[in-house]
């Protein structure tokens, strides 16, 4: 039997404006036995300059056997720190599965002029606060009767 397991993550950037770093990885979670990150580029990825990018990892692709496929329900979520109503959520069902598919996000999740914006609160006291929720299957063993 399978039941659904949902784990979320924030990751708490600090000095946001400050930061060199073209890639930003938060720490690892646990989900349905999964480890899993966030992963963030603040200056864009692919060379698509100007947008944040945003991503969950599938830290154990590595790992995995031969053909293995995890589906799951990702959210990643920009906090609007001043009053909640300029988040911006992004959520979709998708499968991880070999080695070319590790990871699901947006190369555009949102502007650099959006980010910057203090009227939108994504950058409150020079900090930003991004949110991943996974959701995804675990296999339970039933009790015999």
């Amino acid at each position: 039997m399978k039941t659904i397991e949902t784990k979320e993550l924030t990751l708490k950037v600090k000095n946001f404006s400050k930061r060199k770093e073209t890639e930003i990885y938060s720490d690892i979670f646990l989900a349905a036995g999964h480890r899993w990150r966030i992963m963030i580029y603040p200056y864009g990825k692919r060379r698509i300059p100007g947008f944040l990018a945003a991503y969950v990892k599938f830290v154990d692709w590595k790992t995995e056997p031969w053909g293995w496929n995890v589906p799951a329900i990702i959210s990643l979520t920009l906090l609007d720190q001043l009053n909640g109503t300029s988040s911006v959520r992004k959520c979709s069902a998708t499968n991880f599965h070999g080695k070319s598919y590790t990871s699901w996000g947006f190369h555009r999740f949102v502007s650099r002029a959006d980010l910057r914006d203090p009227q939108k609160g994504f950058l409150l006291d020079d900090t930003l606060l991004i949110k991943a929720v996974v959701s995804t299957a675990v296999e339970t063993i039933e009790a015999p009767s």
